[in-house]
């Protein structure tokens, strides 16, 4: 039965004020002294019939508080969380929130009292503006006819590369790392979606497009050389096209790009020219230079955005919103991979078994598939081979949770034998099962 589409939009400001900046924490623990772009919530409402979906997205690492705030969406709204897509953009510059007990030097209750307080007081302010961006959406929601095209994107390289290490005896041996392979091929694919007023007027833009948002990551840019908040590659596009489109808010996306780096970072690895190991380059204080790898590749991927819009026809969509979520794990819980892809079988302790949480949105023709974690851009290029035309992939959809880290292909694990990867070294994945797994989580949430 065709039904009118309804749109709404909102966007809201979540940059902590100045007062509470000092307080704060990002990745990696570093702290924060100057703002270079704001951070905002925004959110997509659409209606079709009596049933509404909603994609929020977040300028932040990962989407905060997910259980606590999808509950609190559905019981101020009547929406189910299943018909919620809960993003964060992985801008790698932004206060971190959430207690993030596996990871390390990001886990909150390990951190000073102070930075904890403050922590929450920025997670409160962060509920109230997503509370209110969701009811401003819903507010607004007006008759919308709603077009899409895809094209591609150059911003982003393979991140896994190969260094040959010296043995000190004229041998060398292969080491896997973070670094750049442009020669592996990657996906490319860049989804652009348009909703606009009966009228032709602009409503919203959802771009979506796999690769990290770490341009600025641990940049020196402050004028005391300290670390300069920003929502980076993803943030700036959408700020750009909410320029060039007034009225209009533009959520952009992660897609599956647990393996794939902006072309141009603050954060360099290259081979060591006398050992050939991983060497990284330390920025100087107050070093500008991300200022204008963040502006070129901003400007590339507007481009590239723009050039996709040109192509889009918006007309009335049809269908309905549905929506489920579905958890994959690994079957056995006395097993743990090693980083050499071999399996450990433990006794005594028990190992918690490696669960992703997928999560699948379909709001008309379009078809959206999350996952809470990282998924490699190989195994998400499989994964949209199989999936309808128009459909796109969502990494860190309310990835707190339950946070699966990076989802790694099994080539990948093979490869890096000493675990250097992110990921790899703590990771509980089973080599030959969650590719398999996926896939056909997948396909039975399309039937």
């Amino acid at each position: 039965m065709n039904e009118t589409t309804y749109c709404g939009v909102a966007r809201r400001k979540v940059t902590p004020p100045l007062s509470l900046l000092p307080r704060l924490r990002g990745l990696m623990n570093c702290t924060y002294t100057e703002v270079l772009d704001d951070l905002f919530v925004r959110v997509l409402a659409v209606r079709i019939g009596k049933d509404t979906g909603l994609i929020i997205t977040f300028d932040l690492d990962k989407a905060p508080c997910p259980a606590e705030f999808l509950a609190a969406i559905t019981r101020e709204t009547g929406i189910p969380e299943e018909h919620i897509s809960f993003l964060g953009t992985h801008t790698h510059t932004a206060p971190i929130v959430g207690d993030r007990p596996n990871e390390g030097p990001n886990r909150l209750a390990l951190k000073p009292i102070e930075v904890q307080e403050a922590t929450h007081i920025y997670e409160g302010l962060l509920k109230q503006e997503l509370l209110l961006a969701v009811r401003e959406a819903l507010d607004n929601l007006q008759p919308a006819n709603i077009g899409w095209q895809t094209g591609e994107s150059y911003v982003g390289v393979n991140r896994v590369q190969d260094y040959f290490v010296s043995n000190g005896d004229g041998s060398c041996r292969t080491v896997c790392n973070l670094g750049q392979s442009p020669a592996v091929p990657i996906n490319r694919r860049l989804f652009v979606l348009k909703a606009e007023t009966l009228d032709g007027a602009p409503i919203a833009f959802l771009v979506n497009h796999a690769v990290h948002n770490c341009v600025m990551i641990l940049n020196k840019c402050a004028s005391d050389g300290g670390t300069m908040i920003s929502s980076d590659l993803g943030g700036n596009v959408s700020q750009w096209l909410e320029e060039a489109y007034p009225g209009s808010v533009a959520l952009w996306t992660s897609g599956a790009a647990g393996d794939i780096n902006p072309l141009l970072s603050a954060q360099i690895y290259y081979p060591d020219p006398i050992t050939g190991n991983q060497a990284e380059y330390d920025l100087p204080e107050r070093e500008t230079a991300p200022l204008m790898m963040l502006k070129v590749l901003t400007a590339r991927q507007f481009a590239e955005v723009q050039s996709v819009l040109r192509r889009v026809e918006c007309k009335p969509w049809t269908g309905s919103v549905d929506g489920a979520v579905r958890w994959v794990q690994t079957p056995a819980q006395d097993k743990i991979a090693r980083p050499d892809g071999t399996v450990e079988v433990r006794t005594g302790d028990s190992v918690d078994p490696y669960r992703v949480r997928v999560h699948y949105l379909r709001i008309g023709p379009l078809h959206m598939v999350g996952f809470g974690g990282e998924l490699y851009s190989s195994i998400g290029s499989v994964l949209l081979e199989q999936m309808p035309e128009c459909s796109i992939l969502f990494n860190h959809d309310a990835s707190m949770i339950e946070d699966s880290g990076y989802i790694l292909d099994d080539a990948t694990m093979a490869r890096d034998t000493e675990g250097n990867l992110p990921g790899s070294r703590h990771t509980r994945m089973l080599p030959g099962y969650m590719q398999d797994a996926l896939l056909s989580t997948v396909a039975s949430l399309l039937e």
